[in-house]
């Protein structure tokens, strides 16, 4: 069997780059950011979220009834779709998006609210991938 190597992209997600020891990140593109070009874009569009997974479970066949939604070591797992439309009306999303978030993520604000957190990652990855890319602002040192 013969390696492949592939070459790396310069356009790396902050995910996988190293933090600058002078700023947290190199530049900022918020989700609040891209919903407000998406509203100037498309005034007639549709930003949908649904929670799909809780715990790697279909949302539709969970029994929520048993109260009993934790993971070993009492983590909650989100994981939530989002789809962008250019009209309310439209059948098919111009782009989607998944994202999962839980209860013992290394984030405070995230361990705190995971659906939220889940809910706003998903929709501004879908956003990007609908093409939706205001200028990046410098993030404050």
């Amino acid at each position: 069997m013969t390696d492949i190597t592939l070459p790396e992209s310069s356009e790396r997600s902050r995910l996988h780059r190293e933090a600058k020891p002078e700023r947290v990140v190199d530049d900022l593109v918020t989700a609040d950011d891209r919903i407000k070009v998406f509203w100037r874009r498309y005034p007639e569009g549709r930003l949908d979220t649904h929670v799909i997974l809780i715990n790697g479970q279909d949302v539709e066949t969970l029994d929520t009834f048993t109260g009993n939604l934790h993971l070993a070591g009492g983590e909650v797992r989100y994981t939530v779709r989002a789809s962008v439309y250019r009209s309310a009306y439209d059948v098919r999303p111009i782009a989607t998006a998944e994202a999962t978030r839980g209860t013992k993520d290394a984030d405070e604000v995230t361990a705190a609210f995971p659906q939220e957190t889940a809910r706003t990652a998903a929709l501004s990855a879908a956003l990007r991938f609908a093409g939706i890319n205001p200028p990046r602002r410098k993030a404050k040192p």
